[in-house]
């Protein structure tokens, strides 16, 4: 669970507001895929709430879409790829990472539990914040010890791809059922988790280890997406599409 060497200065408060607000306009412009898909609403109306997307992001000089979100906005209404559709619909894990440390919503999800949107949340809230307000950060202190929590289940989720080899893990010979009982006792301590389940991280009620594949993949994506919105709040990288994960 070795951090980046290279850690670049952490944005300010007016850089995540900034981000935040992309990251709304992207899930925003992700749902208007997946009605189209599900035909939930008229093409008509959906393009014309692009239309007003697109007027909004023209006029605001100071938002910034990354090249990938650039991408993917710009393209035409029903041009995005399944893949495109399923990677931006995670993308509401990094908003809610910022609007928490933003101090817009009082504390993350449980990571074995999806970000929905928050009680009494508004985007145009968000906008106003952007655009007139005077936005402020939790403690830098904070913000490091979830990106630490975000990072250790990222870690255990990537072990549980290596589970089930034997022999010595560790230098000092121990397993990885040790190393992975000793990390869930980490987790414990430092509030991150419940208690953990035979040796293991609580998730779903159960162990870690135990979740099928479809469960897995689901607190894997939680933790990969709010390890990325926090490595980027901690300084890790300045481009939005190139935030390392590593663990």
């Amino acid at each position: 669970m070795d951090g980046d060497s290279e850690v670049l200065t952490p944005p300010v408060p007016k850089q995540v507001v900034a981000r935040a607000v992309a990251l709304y306009i992207i899930t925003c412009r992700c749902q208007l895929e997946i009605d189209l898909a599900r035909e939930a609403e008229p093409k008509s109306e959906l393009q014309a709430e692009l239309d007003d997307m697109r007027q909004f992001v023209a006029e605001t000089a100071d938002l910034v879409l990354s090249n990938q979100e650039r991408r993917l906005f710009d393209s035409p209404l029903g041009g995005w790829k399944h893949s495109d559709i399923v990677d931006q619909s995670w993308r509401r894990e990094s908003l809610v990472v910022f609007l928490w440390a933003l101090t817009q919503v009082g504390e993350l999800p449980r990571y074995d539990t999806q970000a929905r949107s928050p009680e009494g949340f508004k985007g145009d809230d968000l906008i106003d914040l952007f655009l007139t307000g005077v936005p402020r950060l939790r403690p830098e202190a904070e913000i490091e010890a979830a990106r630490d929590a975000a990072e250790l289940w990222h870690w255990r989720s990537r072990k549980r791809q290596v589970e089930g080899s034997t022999g010595p893990y560790t230098p000092d010979g121990k397993s990885l059922e040790d190393v992975v009982a000793g990390a869930a006792q980490t987790s414990f301590r430092n509030g991150w988790s419940d208690a953990p389940i035979d040796g293991d991280f609580p998730a779903l009620g159960k162990a870690y280890r135990d979740l099928d594949e479809q469960e897995f993949q689901s607190v894997t994506s939680i933790a990969m997406e709010r390890h990325r919105a926090l490595n980027w709040l901690c300084g890790f990288s300045q481009d939005w599409d190139q935030v390392p994960t590593d663990t």
